[in-house]
């Protein structure tokens, strides 16, 4: 009776040594497998991240230095080459909106004091728009050498059929407008 008694103890230790044993050994395995999927999770999800920023990096630089092109044949193909006393830039402006319009949502040129020179594809300035006073004609009157990229906002210098007013990012430069042979200072 004392050996069989001895012998269920002895079986019960080391059932309960097993038992102890295995949820030792499984949690054990599960913290070290949880730890590498979160190392490796982690360390994914920076890598995704990273070239997300990349793409986007690369996308916004084309974008900006096509806007920068665009404007850069406006300038110099067109409004240099052109006496607007006897001329207009209608057409060419209409031919440069419409190669770029999934990137553009007008085109304008005025002259320094505010008044509208040319424009694409709306020509209408709304009543009571004072553009001498945004932000992207100020900026681009006092360093008319450089390309100034304005904060988003929405574009409502225009009357619009549609009555649409979209969020844009203008981009402003100081221009030399010839009228009659003299030159005068504008906005593109």
């Amino acid at each position: 009776m004392k050996k069989s008694y001895l012998k269920q103890k002895l079986q019960v230790v080391i059932a309960i040594s097993f038992t102890i044993i295995s949820v030792v050994g499984m949690l054990s395995i599960g913290i070290i497998l949880y730890s590498t999927y979160a190392k490796a999770s982690e360390r994914q999800t920076v890598e995704d991240n990273s070239q997300l920023v990349s793409q986007v990096e690369l996308n916004l630089t084309n974008y900006l230095r096509n806007m920068m092109r665009i404007s850069d044949s406006l300038y110099y193909s067109v409004i240099k080459d052109t006496d607007f006393s006897k001329e207009n830039i209608d057409r060419e402006m209409a031919l440069l909106y419409e190669a770029n319009k999934d990137n553009l949502v007008s085109l304008a040129c005025f002259a320094n004091d505010g008044t509208l020179v040319a424009s694409t594809p709306v020509n209408t300035v709304k009543n009571g728009v004072d553009v001498t006073g945004q932000s992207w004609f100020v900026r681009a009157q006092k360093k008319p050498e450089n390309l100034h990229f304005s904060d988003s906002h929405v574009q409502n210098i225009f009357k619009d059929s549609t009555h649409r007013y979209y969020w844009v990012i203008s981009l402003s430069r100081g221009v030399e407008l010839t009228r009659e042979g003299s030159t005068f200072s504008g906005i593109l």
